[in-house]
């Protein structure tokens, strides 16, 4: 966590004059649709599709994130929507039909075209990716650059203690609070969340 917040949230910010990094934001849609003084966003693939209206009064185009030293050729984590079927269900065949549908090469391909990562190795669902979109000129193919780093276990309470976790995150790329106390103070809330959430 260490590095990561390092090279995230501290690094880039280093070169600011302390004027501005008081200024210094996260956010990356408020800055594309506010004051577009943005150098860089690192967020989801579907931005393209999702922030058509802000990323079409910029200057724009996609890369590979950074990767680490320790793991060349590694990128992010993919972040995937899953699709199942709850013991509720009424008509689990029907369902189950759909959920086929849903993971033919034919649907992936349409899905790839709108923007969408395709949740299938197909090559032709991948190089077609973001071609229907108003950016069929963008570099898409950066998101296949670097192999995807396994997907973290998660448990019931990520979502929430995420948010417990990244309170004051701006504090950190501002300066006004050191990492080794950002991390310790994040460590004890979120102690305190998970003990009020279980008893324990």
């Amino acid at each position: 966590w260490k590095k990561i917040l390092q090279m995230s949230f501290i690094d880039p910010y280093l070169d600011l004059d302390p004027a501005n990094r008081q200024k210094a934001k996260i956010n990356c849609s408020g800055a594309l649709e506010g004051t577009q003084d943005l150098a860089m966003c690192v967020d989801l693939s579907s931005n393209p599709v999702t922030q058509v209206e802000a990323l079409s009064k910029i200057s724009w185009d996609m890369v590979a994130l950074p990767t680490f030293k320790e793991l060349p050729g590694v990128g992010a984590q993919m972040y995937p929507t899953y699709f199942s079927i709850t013991s509720m269900a009424k008509s689990k065949d029907a369902a189950m039909e759909v959920i086929k549908y849903l993971s033919t090469d034919a649907y992936q391909v349409e899905a790839s075209k709108n923007g969408n990562m395709p949740g299938v190795k197909s090559e032709a669902a991948r190089k077609v990716l973001g071609q229907n979109t108003p950016f069929k000129d963008k570099n898409f193919q950066a998101v296949y650059y670097d192999k995807a780093a396994p997907i973290a276990p998660k448990n019931v309470y990520d979502y929430a203690i995420e948010k417990v976790y990244v309170k004051d995150i701006t504090n950190l790329v501002q300066g006004k609070v050191d990492l080794n106390t950002f991390l310790r103070d994040a460590e004890e809330r979120g102690n305190q969340f998970l003990k009020e959430q279980t008893g324990k």
